[in-house]
């Protein structure tokens, strides 16, 4: 076996748990949370179908055959791959692109690459394995009630149909003279039961819309923003930051919504010389905002102190400074510049800085601002602190690649920005390359402090250099590299 997944939980140790057990599992690798994990399990998706599609044979030659081999024929493992579908279909539920099956296999160094009855067949360990001895195996006495009888239970609450499924749960639980279902463990057992996600459509730039959304609702992350760092036409930009962050916030005060987190951004705070750190106490000014999203965001969070104000609502706000990792699917400015860098399209660079933070630290410093963080208050929740040069290397290093060594001065690189604008705008593209914007923001290091949020909020993110290769990984995986110029 080449590989092993892990998850944590809390997922926030997921790192310090996967660097102790590394040593010991060379190959390792970890999965989202522990429900990505128990997901990712192989056994319960083809033992319960295999075995109970074979068990006259079982019972009969007490497993004097080999289970892979000659048990999962091409039209056994037709139905494996239609369980599989099912427990794939969970995991999108729960927001999780599961590998499927016969991927998991050639990934797991047990077979090659193809259909899963190929994968099985053409592998040189899988085909010499026997079938079990009698119809106890723990191939259904823990993978029905431990594995397919779980992942029904978590489809039933989240609406995804497992027919599949629950016919080899009952058929299980009669050969087992046992209730594969409730026998086993369920969302109940795992402390799941009953909660559930609605889904309510609303529209920041029409206001009515956003009653409807927060009935009901004791709490409000308002998460939602513009964000692209040019904009042939800025005005939907401030309608959506500005009025729509105005309009939530009213509309959460007449839902009688008790306490909200808004997520501003690093973009709102001031900057200080040099390779400083800047903190939520640095003096800003609206004039300090370059560019359209910043200036947005700077009256948005004004917006915001106002009203928590005049209207007595109880909110926590949270500047993340540059979040990187999965699933940036449009993806953000932030995310183009790495797809750049994965694809080898970024051959020089200039001298400036970011603070990097990988996007799940962020989404459990929203979590942690609801729990402990203070009324009126505000906090950085950002990463490490990485020149521009850095982070480049660093992906050179995920990717194989070379990291540029050209460093092009400022002013050299702002015609071109120009002209790349200009040209956008003649061609009704969606984004200059480089934006003059950008390059006034590069001029100066974007570098923070989180300190405040680690004492108050006990927030703790993980190095930067996970996040970029958490990112790599997720636009490799899906695509991205080399298709954005």
């Amino acid at each position: 076996v080449t590989g092993l997944g892990m998850g944590t939980l809390p997922a926030t140790r997921t790192d310090d748990v996967l660097a102790q057990l590394a040593p010991l599992f060379p190959g390792i690798s970890a999965h989202p949370d522990v429900a990505a994990c128990g997901l990712s399990s192989i056994n319960p998706v083809i033992h319960p179908c295999g075995v109970l599609m074979n068990a006259g044979r079982i019972e009969y030659s007490r497993g004097e055959f080999y289970f892979y081999e000659e048990g999962v024929s091409p039209s056994v493992a037709k139905v494996v791959s239609q369980i599989d579908e099912e427990r794939k279909a969970i995991g999108r539920a729960l927001g999780h692109e599961l590998t499927p099956v016969a991927k998991a296999f050639h990934d797991a160094g047990f077979g090659p690459a193809g259909t899963l009855w190929e994968t099985i067949n053409g592998s040189l360990m899988l085909t010499r394995l026997k079938a079990p001895g009698d119809l106890s195996s723990r191939w259904i006495t823990e993978d029905i009630p431990y594995g397919i009888a779980t992942w029904a239970s978590m489809a039933n609450q989240f609406g995804v149909p497992t027919p599949l499924m629950r016919s080899f749960i009952e058929i299980g639980s009669i050969v087992m003279s046992l209730d594969g279902a409730s026998s086993g463990r369920s969302v109940t057992d795992l402390g799941i039961d009953g909660l559930s996600v609605e889904v309510v459509e609303g529209d920041l730039t029409e206001p009515a819309t956003l009653g409807k959304a927060l009935k009901g609702c004791r709490g409000l992350f308002h998460v939602a923003a513009d964000y692209r760092l040019w904009a042939p036409d800025p005005a939907p930009m401030f309608k959506a930051n500005v009025e729509g962050t105005r309009a939530i916030m009213l509309a959460a005060g007449d839902a009688g919504v008790e306490r909200i987190v808004y997520t501003s951004s690093v973009a709102t705070l001031g900057l200080l010389p040099g390779d400083q750190a800047s903190d939520e106490e640095t003096p800003v000014g609206f004039e300090d905002m370059i560019g359209p999203y910043k200036q947005s965001k700077f009256l948005a969070e004004a917006e915001v102190r106002a009203l928590a104000d005049s209207e007595g609502l109880a909110v926590v706000i949270v500047n993340p400074s540059m979040p990187l990792g999965p699933r940036d699917i449009k993806p953000t400015p932030t995310g183009r510049m790495i797809v750049g860098a994965a694809s080898g399209k970024i051959p020089a660079y200039v001298d400036t800085g970011l603070n990097v933070v990988h996007v799940d630290d962020v989404a459990e410093g929203h979590l942690l601002a609801f729990d402990k963080g203070q009324a009126g208050e505000r906090y950085i929740l950002g990463g490490e602190n990485l020149s521009l040069k850095q982070i480049l290397s660093t992906i050179a290093d995920i990717t194989g690649g070379k990291a540029p060594r050209l460093r092009i001065p400022h002013n050299l690189i702002m015609p071109v920005a120009v002209a790349a604008e200009a040209w956008t705008r003649l061609a009704g593209g969606s984004e200059p390359f480089v934006t003059v914007d950008g390059l006034r923001m590069a001029k100066k290091k974007m570098y923070y402090s989180h300190q405040k949020a680690a004492r108050a909020l006990g927030y703790a993110p993980r190095p930067a250099a996970k996040a970029l290769r958490d990112a790599v990984r997720w636009f490799r995986e899906n695509g991205y590299l080399g298709k954005i110029a």
